[in-house]
């Protein structure tokens, strides 16, 4: 490009142009020695010396002027390059943190719910869940567990959250009791949320039987004091029929029969012969009913914990491989066109470098022939090839192709697609909390 201020005339448009304004000299001294008949010795100096300039000041400024050109090229295809070198290393590095996080907390909510690791649909894709064509949603429960028994409602409290009105999720993560965690771990007879659920649901449901059937089993007490009336007291000198404590008060009828049809003994008899054959079995089914509960209840409120965490760290991950994406796509688009900008211009300097060649090959032929002493310089004229031109050649780079975004995920939380894949797996009774859908 600075040639172009170096060279005197031989910078015009035109290949002519270029060979007139350099040749005129030399042709008008091949003229005047022609009528002399000789080309004397300082001519022949002021000749040599013309070629000396042309070699060393002209030649080597459109090498010089080209390797500047091939350097302008190499750093705009360098900088494209960079730009998937800074993709690759985001993806490897930061990224692929991300993807781990993301992985380790399915992995933990896989484990809470059924004591997997994920269901396989959410791992699939390198982890990337639904990343193809939607399929159909499963009719997933998207909220709190729906009303089951009472031994199933969880806006009871069971004797763990402190205080009346602190609710039961919003206290969760203070309160949380890993002792009662522990009831449902993979290593235990109740594996999860989903292991645990059954043998809670038949616990309490004998509790439940064991209820309805004691309502056939008992009687209802009796207004004794309504039902039987009340007689005068006895008569002077006899004594009450069950005791000679009582001689001065008035008794009811039902206190003058025999024990074996006194109402009052035969309620407090069946009774007191119902509890004696029920009350162990009761309490223990009822304490193993609570006990359960509260293992689910627990359990189903660490799921949802570690449910939010999963999608606040899938959400992470995916955010990160959109800003990294983006990034890459600026980069590269910036780059690319800086390179084609670039190349559009040194192409045309090329052209008119290697014809600049070509002039001042003829230039210097014109020498060569003068300094032999011939005036005739047609032999030159004749030559049309550059023969020097391979140093001008400029080696123009080809970018790669611009790299997809393959690794966005296609779908997040909480749409039909990614729910189906990463919860569509569980159990109907161990179903997911409201989802928590990525903040845009």
């Amino acid at each position: 490009m600075k040639v172009l201020g170096l060279l005197p005339v031989v910078a015009a448009v035109t290949t002519q142009d270029r060979i007139a304004s350099m040749q005129s000299t030399l042709r008008n001294i091949a003229s005047t020695a022609q009528k002399e008949g000789k080309i004397d010795q300082n001519t022949k100096n002021l000749v040599q010396g013309f070629m000396d300039t042309m070699n060393k000041t002209l030649v080597e400024a459109l090498i010089k002027e080209t390797v500047a050109n091939q350097a302008i090229l190499d750093a705009d295809a360098k900088a494209i390059l960079q730009c998937k070198t800074t993709r690759e290393s985001t993806f490897a590095n930061s990224i692929a943190t991300k993807a781990g996080t993301r992985d380790g907390s399915r992995a933990n909510l896989g484990e809470s719910k059924n004591c997997g690791d994920g269901c396989p649909n959410g791992k699939a894709n390198g982890g990337r869940g639904a990343a193809g064509p939607g399929t159909a949603p499963v009719d997933l429960l998207q909220a709190k567990l729906p009303n089951y028994n009472y031994s199933y409602d969880l806006g009871r409290d069971w004797e763990w959250v402190q205080g009346e009105n602190q609710g039961l999720y919003a206290a969760w993560d203070e309160q949380v009791d890993s002792s009662i965690l522990d009831v449902t771990k993979c290593d235990t007879t109740y594996k999860g949320e989903c292991g645990v659920i059954g043998p809670t649901k038949t616990k309490c449901k004998e509790l439940d039987n064991m209820v309805v059937r004691f309502e056939g089993e008992t009687i209802a007490e009796p207004d004794f004091c309504k039902i039987y009336a009340q007689n005068a007291k006895p008569p002077s000198g006899e004594m009450h029929p069950h005791t000679d404590n009582i001689a001065a008060r008035q008794y009811y009828t039902w206190e003058a029969q025999p024990e074996e049809t006194d109402p009052v003994f035969k309620w407090f008899d069946h009774m007191d012969k119902f509890t004696t054959a029920n009350v162990k079995d009761y309490k223990e089914c009822r304490e193993e009913c609570h006990d359960l509960r509260s293992a689910h209840q627990h359990r189903v409120y660490e799921s949802h914990r570690l449910q939010r965490v999963f999608e606040q760290d899938f959400c992470a991950w995916a955010h990160a491989v959109d800003v990294a994406c983006d990034v890459y796509g600026s980069c590269y688009n910036r780059t690319v066109d800086a390179l084609e900008k670039s190349e559009e211009i040194i192409r045309g300097e090329e052209e008119q470098f290697k014809k600049q060649q070509q002039a001042l090959e003829c230039a210097l032929c014109y020498g060569a022939e003068l300094l032999k002493d011939s005036t005739d310089l047609s032999a030159c004229d004749r030559a049309t090839g550059c023969v020097n031109c391979d140093p001008l050649i400029i080696d123009y780079p080809v970018p790669h192709v611009e790299i997809n975004c393959d690794e966005k995920a296609l779908h997040r939380p909480c749409d039909a697609e990614w729910r189906t894949a990463e919860y569509g797996c569980w159990a109907s009774d161990c179903p997911p909390n409201d989802c928590t859908p990525c903040s845009q």
